[in-house]
């Protein structure tokens, strides 16, 4: 099909409206923290866990997630003590909600703009689950599951639709039973967690957290190492808060100072020939090492490509 005549095409001489005219920033969450109790205990002290399972597709609200936390942990630490459980928030609220306001009273027809600005206004920030997604985790002492059971099942009624209390097979956190993780400990093959993490939007300090990072890295250049994300990029960060963070606290060209650092980080490392670590996940494209050695820096992240699904989870 060719082009329509040019009469059937509009000529604007206004300016595009972009996105962050209208996308001023996200909401703060009103969950916070997100690992109660004994967060430090051994998986064989702690071998007991239990699950909250979402049963179906729904948007839970971080006010949910704080009330059920609340209500959970309160349970644990009257029953069993604060040093006998650790509980975890296992999805987090990145999605905005929008509102857009309409007049309901007699003659709202003359005095309501329609859908002009119908993007609405932030009004919050939701979790969006899946069938089958965890939601809250407890792992405790055997003793103690009856326990966390009954702490899950008050938790529940904080959340919209339907949930699950689940008592896990698996021993502690790990993905593993009890007679496999004592296997692979026995031959040397579980080793302590790593980190992999955002630096920035993630909460209101994410400037003093890159800063510190940067610190260390200056401090301890041969024995301290960070990894991009897909969050150390301008598209990223510019929506979820280190743009607005920066431009409230400083100015938008400390934010742009900070994006051509983050262009210059590495995406990738092997520690000891052995152990290939990255943010995201592999890319199908990815044949051989020498492929992300030819990477230039600075480089922004592309739409597709290696680097995209390196640095995406």
């Amino acid at each position: 099909m060719g082009r329509r005549p040019a009469r059937c095409y509009r000529y604007c001489k206004n300016k595009p409206y972009p996105k962050s005219r209208y996308c001023r920033g996200v909401p703060d969450p009103k969950i916070r923290i997100y690992d109660m109790g004994r967060k430090k205990a051994d998986v064989n002290e702690f071998s007991g866990v239990v699950h909250l399972v979402s049963y179906e597709y729904e948007q839970i609200s971080s006010e949910a997630l704080e009330a059920a936390r609340i209500s959970a942990n309160k349970y644990m630490i009257t029953n069993c003590g604060k040093d006998n459980f650790h509980l975890r928030v296992r999805i987090h609220p990145f999605h905005v909600l929008r509102i857009n306001k309409m007049l309901s009273c007699a003659g709202a027809d003359r005095l309501q703009t329609g859908m002009r600005g119908a993007f609405g206004k932030p009004n919050g920030v939701v979790a969006r689950v899946d069938i089958g997604q965890v939601l809250l985790s407890i792992r405790t002492k055997e003793n103690f599951v009856s326990k966390a059971c009954e702490a899950l099942r008050r938790a529940k009624y904080k959340f919209p639709g339907r949930q699950k209390v689940f008592v896990s097979n698996k021993w502690g956190f790990t993905p593993f039973s009890k007679d496999e993780y004592q296997q692979y400990k026995k031959k040397g093959r579980i080793i302590s967690d790593g980190v992999s993490c955002d630096y920035v939007d993630r909460g209101k300090q994410s400037l003093e957290t890159i800063c510190l990072l940067l610190a260390y890295k200056i401090k301890y250049p041969e024995n301290f190492f960070l990894l991009r994300g897909n969050h150390e990029c301008a598209s990223i960060n510019r929506i979820y808060g280190f743009y607005d963070e920066c431009k409230r606290r400083y100015s938008v060209k400390l934010w742009k100072t900070f994006i051509d650092c983050f262009n210059c980080l590495p995406v990738a490392a092997i520690i000891d020939e052995k152990i290939f670590c990255m943010h995201g996940g592999l890319s199908p494209e990815l044949n051989n090492m020498e492929q992300i050695r030819k990477i230039t820096r600075p480089t922004d992240v592309p739409d597709n490509g290696i680097l995209t699904n390196d640095m995406n989870k």
